[in-house]
């Protein structure tokens, strides 16, 4: 079975994030407080790498799924700033060091076991210039919400380029005590005349952190908190993230012992 990132899903990954305003803040937030070598992992069709080659940095992304780099190498951009390497965030060595490595869009949550969270760290971690910094960028959770829409279905549909409709049926389904999320996806594709062209079944599993969770991981791998926020946004300003926080964004530095 396909994962959330192959096949027609992988299309359906622009479309889905179209409405976020990250694409809009990295670009100007990085080259403002952390410089212009970019390191993001999980790159995935570029929404985030290209917009900042776009505005002058040099970056490097890594993208495990073929289907998404196929995705971004088919996109215009400025390919004497952007290159994309295959692999696992999780252990990779690719011999330059960077201004930042950016861990954006809930990235963290595809990994499950925390210790992989813990290797994706001390390998991020050994890719920065002295004084660079990693940044992660996830939604805090909303438990209220979550309890609310345990089980229940949403149906999204999206216009493509090519004139056809996606229609996105998404059932999401929480345990709560092991904090995993499994969702249950159904793609389809229809043609103007409502005619369906090609579907496909997607059940995938992630999990959520939370923010001690975090903080955890982060000095378990020799990294400590620079700066914390509850919302993306430049300028970057400190905040406690709280309750009603949408986010929760780290700043972490390597320690000094």
């Amino acid at each position: 079975m396909k994962t959330e990132f192959q096949g027609i899903a992988a299309e359906l990954y622009d479309l889905l994030h179209s409405g976020n305003t990250d694409s809009a803040v990295y670009p100007e937030l990085i080259k403002r407080y952390f410089g212009t070598d970019v390191l993001e992992l999980g790159c995935g069709s570029g929404r985030l790498s290209i917009p900042l080659a776009q505005n002058g940095c040099n970056v490097t992304g890594i993208e495990y799924e073929k289907d998404m780099i196929s995705l971004l190498l088919s996109k215009d951009y400025p390919n004497e700033r952007l290159s994309v390497i295959r692999g696992d965030a999780r252990d990779f060595n690719i011999g330059k060091k960077f201004d930042v490595v950016l861990l954006a869009c809930n990235f963290l949550n595809m990994f499950i076991d925390p210790y992989d969270v813990l290797k994706i760290l001390i390998s991020s971690k050994r890719h920065l210039k002295p004084g660079g910094a990693i940044i992660i960028d996830s939604s805090l959770p909303d438990l209220t919400s979550m309890a609310e829409e345990n089980g229940m279905t949403f149906v999204s549909e999206f216009k493509t380029s090519r004139g056809t409709t996606l229609r996105d049926t998404f059932t999401p389904r929480y345990d709560f005590v092991s904090q995993l999320e499994t969702d249950e996806i159904l793609i389809q594709e229809f043609d103007e005349a409502d005619n369906l062209l090609r579907e496909e079944t997607i059940v995938t599993q992630l999990t959520y952190y939370l923010p001690r969770e975090i903080r955890m991981l982060a000095r378990e791998s020799g990294l400590a908190v620079s700066m914390e926020c509850g919302r993306l946004a430049c300028p970057l300003v400190e905040e406690r993230i709280e309750d009603n926080s949408r986010n929760m964004i780290f700043v972490l530095k390597e320690s000094i012992r």
